[in-house]
């Protein structure tokens, strides 16, 4: 009989196991293929930048240059430093998004132990990660290459570690280390990037609680000190310093909006931004005031709140999925009946499949919605190095930085008269800009007039194949309300060329 018992379960853990190998292998392969085709997004080329000054603090450009001519100092350290040499290895922006990939499936069994820590089954704790990791949102961060995966590795990850060598303690193993590099790795999760703030309260919320059961159960007071707070602010001292401390300040004093948006228009876009996460996000938020203890719940709302109220778009969501997940799963560790289990095992599968179909979308508009930039640019090839080129597309910053040029451009956002005094300072050689300045982002009111009024010309406009097209050439509308949600654009191009006026490009070489 018992040996029956044990075949049936070694059989349920081996097709459980293939189940998760399956699955990751092919979320894997799906989100390089995506990532390889996806254009070059602003984000990340602010990540690559931050590395390249982190890196070279004497050079005199950058991609978000202030009026004066100066540039932001990076606010974190690792999560730049590392973009930038994959860039430097590979040239390409990909090698970072696919590190990101890898890093979501770790985060992924993260999720998975956590949530087996606190009771969940093995079915219901891994289809709570495929919710999470399938998320449009998330997906679109990897894709991207913004670093929210990376942090979210040493946040969430540092939670399963600390949870492990907490659940050894309770059972009078040793796991004094593996909680204290836990909870060190949560902190480092700054360095990577400065969102990982926001997984503070969920963090917080996690220590405490394990503080507590360690005193409760153990009751080494002095080795629950050493490992439960000597430990994160030692990393701390380590990886923040007062200067990474002074570039959050002044990031926020050159532009406010990006760390506080409260504006009435912020707050009806969320609804609509909210649309394609609300089957995890609707049930996270809804049993909040089920969790016990009341600190608990009051400490992942305060969470949530931060996230709301720290600058609300797209990329808050995947932050916000964190704190939904660890509410629902906390719910689901208290059912009681058969009945509760089910449904929620359900209610999960039903958000997977959903999870799975946007996934499956957003793939079909990839094939025919994505126009690639071609990488021979004439007007590119024939610049002499180190030519100074203002770029307010962001789609030639891998090809200039191959060609040995200076890509560059004012700070996104800035006002009309910052950016004429940027033109008038800087002095550009080239100014490169797409036609279809809102689906481009290039942030800059009348950039047109700006260059005319500092001295520049109109050389011609291309295509995204660098063919010669006409200045009203109007680009594809897109297809769909949902390209943004997950993860598309509008087509590259048409781009105009500026010059300074009376320009003659000197010989190569």
């Amino acid at each position: 009989m018992e040996a029956s018992a044990n075949a049936r379960f070694n059989a349920t853990s081996w097709r459980t196991s293939a189940a998760s190998l399956t699955v990751a292998a092919l979320y894997l392969c799906i989100v390089i293929w995506l990532a390889l085709r996806t254009r070059v997004f602003m984000d990340e080329i602010w990540l690559i930048e931050w590395g390249r000054v982190f890196l070279d603090p004497n050079t005199p450009y950058s991609m978000y240059m202030s009026a004066a001519g100066s540039s932001l100092k990076p606010p974190t350290w690792f999560g730049p430093m590392l973009a930038e040499l994959l860039f430097r290895l590979t040239g390409s922006v990909s090698a970072f998004r696919i590190l990101n990939a890898v890093a979501m499936l770790l985060v992924a069994g993260s999720i998975i132990r956590l949530a087996r820590n606190r009771g969940l089954s093995v079915g219901l704790a891994l289809t709570l990660s495929i919710v999470v990791v399938l998320d449009p949102t998330l997906v679109q961060s990897v894709v991207l290459g913004r670093p929210d995966a990376l942090g979210f590795l040493f946040s969430i990850g540092g939670l399963a570690l600390a949870d492990v060598g907490v659940a050894r303690l309770l059972t009078t193993r040793k796991g004094w280390l593996l909680a204290a590099f836990g909870y060190g790795a949560c902190v480092f999760s700054l360095s990577i990037w400065l969102s990982a703030v926001l997984m503070g309260p969920l963090i917080v919320a996690h220590w405490l609680s394990s503080w507590i059961r360690i005193q409760r159960s153990v009751g080494s007071a002095g080795r629950a000190t050493g490992t439960f707070l000597l430990a994160p602010v030692l990393v701390a001292a380590l990886t923040i310093d007062f200067s990474h401390l002074l570039a959050v300040g002044q990031a926020h004093s050159e532009n406010p909006i990006f760390t506080a948006w409260t504006s009435w228009e912020v707050i009806r876009s969320i609804p609509g931004q909210l649309s394609v996460s609300l089957l995890l996000i609707m049930p996270g938020l809804a049993v909040l005031p089920l969790i016990r203890p009341g600190w608990l719940a009051l400490a992942l709302a305060s969470g949530i709140c931060l996230i709301f109220l720290s600058g609300f778009y797209p990329f808050r969501i995947p932050h916000l999925l964190m704190y939904c997940a660890a509410a629902t799963a906390l719910v689901i560790a208290r059912s009681r009946t058969q009945d509760q289990l089910r449904a929620w095992q359900r209610y999960l599968r039903v958000a997977a499949v959903i999870s799975a179909l946007l996934l499956a979308l957003r793939i079909a508009f990839a094939f025919s919605n994505e126009v690639r930039l071609a990488p021979a640019q004439t007007w590119l090839q024939t610049l002499p190095a180190a030519t100074r080129v203002a770029d307010y597309s962001w789609d030639f910053y891998e090809a200039g930085r191959f060609h040995g040029l200076q890509p560059m451009r004012s700070y996104p956002g800035d006002p009309g008269d910052k950016v004429l005094m940027w033109l008038n300072g800087l002095q550009p050689d080239v100014v490169v800009r797409a036609v279809d300045a809102n689906g481009t982002f290039v942030l800059v009111d009348d950039l047109d007039d700006k260059l005319i009024r500092a001295g520049y010309c109109s050389t011609g406009w291309f295509d995204a194949q660098g063919r010669a097209v006409s200045a009203d050439m109007v680009p594809r509308p897109v297809p769909s309300a949902l390209l943004w949600r997950l993860g598309l654009f509008r087509d590259h191009g048409p781009y105009a060329v500026w010059r300074r006026c009376g320009f003659t490009e000197p010989p190569r070489g």
